[in-house]
This record gives structure tokens, C-alpha cells and sequence, in this order.
């Protein structure tokens, strides 16, 4: 290094070297600097990282918040990961995404009840109840539910229930299969067995001997 060092201030005839030759040398010179630089980058690596500040997290969560709906609960839960646990810092920036409307309980639960009914083919039990999981209130989940048309979801209903009924075609608790299998869906015992029995009528009158097994046997 003392040797390259005293060598800057000299000229190409000083050292005895031609212009091509002083070239050479004159390129040289920066590649020392950038590895004592890699070096010292290198032992910056080790250093323990900073902890997110709560602007950024406000500022990354708005983000998500714009691309599709969160529910407070779940929106504190990321901003208290990002903030290592800070519960306290992730309530402000919670607060903060509601009063500025990136958060709002009840059109997370309408669009999730709508979802699940129409596509899903959930009925409004099982709805409430992964609602309620998400620590939405029972007023917020009552106003969700309305939301949801009662036409496309009895029709989802009973195209669920006709696709099921095809898996368990034959046997001889079909009937009842198929009513556990509607109420594990969240449809009320009341709504799903009229379409049971009108699904399991149709299979009747169209087997074989158009007979078909009675309903005791179902």
C-alpha cells in the first residue's frame, strides 16, 4: 500500500514507465479501494437489523389494505409480527388504517359472506361461525348476512347438494349422509330438507324398476 501510495504524485517518466505501462498502474490503483470496501460491507452484514419503524408498516399495510379486505384482527396480527411483537405500535397503526378506511369490519364480513355463499357454497351458520373466529362483533355479522341473496344461494345449495348426493348414489344411509353433509356446511336443518328429499324423490323415480328404495331405507 505505501509503495502504490507514493507512486500517485509521480509521473509515467519519473517511474521509468510509458504512457500504456502508467495506464495500467493508474487503473489499478481503485480496485484497493474496492475491496477494503466489499470488506467493510461485508462486516456490516453482521450487524443485527433495524427494527421496522411504524411509518413503514403503516405505509406497506395501506398497500395490502388496497389490493384486497382485511379484518382488524387479522391486519393487527401482521402489523404486530412487523413491529417484533410491539403490541402497542401495532394497535396505532390499526387505528390508523381504520379511521382512513384501509380496514372496516363490516365490508370485510360482507364480501367474505357473499364469497362464501355464492362460490363456496356456505350457509349462514358456518358463516357466523368463522366470522365470530375473526373476533367480528354479532351486530357487523347480522348487517354481513343480509348482504347475501337468497335465490344464488339456494341455488349453490343445491347444486352442492346434488354433486355430493352422486358420491353416495346406491347406498343405503344416503339420506342421512346427505343431511349430515348439508349441515356441516352451515345450511339450517329446515332450508336443506326439503331439497334432500326432493333430490333423493327424483333418484327414486328414475332407478330401474322405477321404484327405488323406499325412504325408511335411505
Amino acid at each position: 500500500m505505501k509503495v502504490i501510495k507514493s507512486i500517485k504524485g509521480l509521473t509515467g517518466q519519473d517511474l521509468g514507465y510509458g504512457i500504456e505501462e502508467m495506464d495500467s498502474v493508474k487503473e489499478g490503483l481503485p480496485s484497493e479501494k474496492k475491496s477494503s470496501s466489499r470488506s467493510a460491507s461485508s462486516s456490516d452484514s453482521g450487524k443485527p437489523k433495524a427494527p421496522a419503524s411504524e411509518k413503514s408498516v403503516l405505509s406497506r399495510l395501506q398497500n395490502q389494505c388496497s389490493k384486497r379486505e382485511f379484518c382488524r384482527s387479522d391486519i393487527f396480527q401482521k402489523a404486530k409480527k412487523a413491529m417484533d411483537g410491539d403490541a402497542a405500535a401495532a394497535t396505532r397503526i390499526v387505528d390508523s388504517l381504520v379511521k382512513e378506511k384501509y380496514v372496516d369490519d363490516l365490508r370485510y364480513a360482507s364480501a367474505f359472506a357473499r364469497e362464501k355463499s355464492s362460490l363456496s357454497g356456505w350457509g349462514k351458520v358456518k358463516i357466523s361461525y368463522m366470522l365470530t373466529g375473526k373476533g367480528i362483533d354479532k351486530a357487523t355479522i347480522a348487517a354481513a348476512l343480509e348482504e347475501i341473496d337468497p335465490d344464488s344461494s339456494e341455488k349453490k345449495m343445491e347444486s352442492v347438494l346434488r354433486a355430493k348426493f352422486r358420491t353416495l348414489e346406491g347406498e343405503k344411509d344416503a339420506y342421512l349422509k346427505l343431511l349430515r353433509f348439508a349441515l356441516s356446511r352451515g345450511y339450517n336443518y329446515d332450508e336443506v330438507k326439503p331439497v334432500v328429499d326432493t333430490i333423493l324423490e327424483e333418484y327414486r323415480s328414475s332407478s330401474d324398476d322405477g321404484k327405488g328404495p323406499r325412504k325408511e331405507e335411505w
